[in-house]
């Protein structure tokens, strides 16, 4: 059987991968790049995701070669450390088997964000630690941002409308610590997490 590699743009449909191909995601550090499917003569697996970061490559794969996946995740509340998988991880839909390998639980079953109460450290994902947890309200954000003397301050919106740049003019943050506001959903209700980095992106 012939050896056939297709490079392709990222965001090709999975639902179009000819069955017993393999497709693979690409991502450089937090970057996604491309894709590419490979024949049945040299798939592996049904989905790969590759992350190329300080000259190493690592990679995460779905159990055989069907698209079935790992069961899900539990889901709970965040715990202390939060880890937001690669769009790489993401694309290939192995927040599962990513989750499973690292222990750890999802905060919503819509949403990618792993969380655990230890450190979650993984090449396959930025690692957070979790240092306030609340219902999201403005009011009460911006009194943690405070408390936390969080001045400079990335947004990063997962499965919560609304308009980040109108946020960040509301909050007026004004302290010294660097932190990633992360608007999200928690068991299905509008969540806010101020974390701080625990490893380089």
């Amino acid at each position: 059987m012939a050896r056939v590699a297709v490079k392709t743009a990222p965001g090709v449909d999975v639902a179009t991968v000819p069955a017993g191909w393999e497709i693979e995601f690409v991502a450089e550090g937090r970057a996604l790049k491309e894709a590419c499917l490979w024949s049945p003569a040299w798939a592996g697996a049904a989905r790969r995701a590759t992350v190329l970061s300080a000259g190493r490559t690592e990679t995460l794969t779905s159990a055989g070669t069907s698209a079935g996946g790992s069961p899900p995740l539990p889901v709970a509340p965040p715990g202390g450390f939060l880890l937001d998988p690669s769009p790489a991880v993401t694309r290939a839909g192995l927040v599962a088997e990513l989750g499973a390998e690292l222990s750890g639980w999802q905060i919503d079953p819509k949403i990618a964000f792993l969380s655990a109460d230890e450190p979650l450290t993984s090449p396959f994902g930025r690692s957070l630690r979790v240092e306030a947890s609340l219902p999201f309200s403005v009011k009460a954000l911006a009194a943690e941002l405070r408390r936390l003397d969080v001045g400079p301050i990335d947004l990063r919106r997962r499965g919560l409308a609304g308009d980040v740049d109108d946020l960040r003019r509301r909050l007026r943050p004004h302290g010294t610590r660097h932190a990633l506001v992360v608007l999200t959903r928690v068991v299905n209700k509008p969540w806010t997490l101020i974390c701080f980095d625990e490893q380089p992106s």
